[in-house]
């Protein structure tokens, strides 16, 4: 501490007490001084001059961190340059930091000894930010091919006379939902969480979907019953409930449904909102994710595109307040088998 002879005491303290880390280095490399932010930050004891020098030779010795040596080395050799820049750092415990780093070059009032004052600030949370921004912008981009992708599809479809079922084109709904996931899994730094999948939180989450499950279940019914009154023959003398709908589609369903929800909660709603500036940007989130799924339900038909927009937007509500993927999964799965079982679909 005593080496730092910029003024005395007082500048000791500055330096010391400083929010950001400090090192003080010489010209000829040594540590001579780094206050106790810095020491956290790097993940080292708190400064003893006996072992300052001992820290620099390790962090010379380890390879991933010769940006970080290079950086103090340049601030050696080109001390009459202010040097500035983002350096990467990997602590003894192997946590990856990002360090915005300057250097200033200072001279003694009594000889011409060089000092070097080296600041860090830690931006590690910042730079995972942008990162991720990044990763959600590319993410929700190859979303927005896919559905243009589908859209052509779909025109080839009718052009030729739709010379298959329109399953199938649901099954490209699907399709696109495991390419966006396969994407975010192995060329982004998203993790299952960022998406939606959080097995920590699922035990809540259940219980309050499947209470929303049991109203939903009993407006289907409510709503059936009035309709029945108002038209007997509407339903054509179908089973209140026709479990003989229940097929192997249904099974099927399982998976539709939650590749159907990952996509428009994991690969729209919470991308967009990531990546957007928007004022009301968890309103906007949940209305880009119910304008795509609706359209991506045009080989329905126009009703069943309005149903899918309000679905998908009820749904992006839950989602937002529960932010796990099983919740949202669980009713969307329990519509489509309500709606099958008494006919409404």
């Amino acid at each position: 501490m005593e080496a730092v002879a910029t003024k005395g005491n007082f500048a000791n303290r500055v330096l010391r007490d400083m929010n950001s880390g400090v090192l003080v280095v010489d010209t000829s490399g040594k540590i001579i001084f780094y206050n106790e932010p810095a020491a956290k930050m790097l993940e080292i004891p708190s400064y003893n001059e006996d072992i300052s020098e001992r820290i620099f030779d390790g962090l010379k010795d380890t390879a991933e961190n010769d940006e970080f040596v290079e950086f103090l080395l340049q601030s050696i050799y080109k001390k009459n340059e202010v040097h500035s820049g983002n350096c990467k750092y990997v602590s003894p415990s192997g946590t990856e930091y990002s360090f915005k780093m300057s250097s200033s070059y200072l001279k003694t009032e009594e000889d011409e000894t060089a000092q070097i004052v080296v600041t860090l600030d830690d931006e590690t949370d910042k730079e995972k930010l942008l990162v991720k921004i990044k990763d959600s912008t590319n993410s929700f981009t190859i979303v927005l091919i896919g559905l243009c992708f589908w859209l052509i599809l779909f025109a080839a479809w009718l052009y030729s006379g739709k010379p298959f079922p329109r399953n199938y084109l649901t099954k490209g709904i699907d399709l696109l939902g495991l390419v966006i996931l396969l994407f975010i899994l192995m060329f982004t730094s998203l993790t299952l969480r960022d998406i939606g999948i959080k097995p920590n939180d699922v035990k809540k989450t259940f219980i309050t979907s499947l209470v929303i499950v049991l109203i939903l279940f009993a407006l289907m019914a409510g709503t059936k019953l009035v309709l029945l009154q108002i038209k007997p023959t509407m339903f054509k003398g179908k089973p209140f409930i026709d479990l003989s709908r229940f097929t192997v589609h249904y099974i099927e369903y399982i998976s539709t449904s939650l590749l159907q929800e990952f996509l428009a909660r994991g690969g729209i709603q919470s991308n967009f909102k990531r990546i957007t500036n928007a004022k009301h940007k968890t309103f906007m989130a949940i209305f880009m994710a119910s304008i795509i799924f609706s359209v991506l339900h045009i080989h329905l038909g126009l009703v069943y595109m309005i149903g899918a927009a309000v679905l998908s937007a009820v749904l992006g509500i839950l989602y937002n307040k529960q932010d796990n993927l099983v919740g949202v999964w669980m009713v969307h799965y329990s519509f489509g088998v309500f709606g099958a079982l008494m006919n409404f679909i």
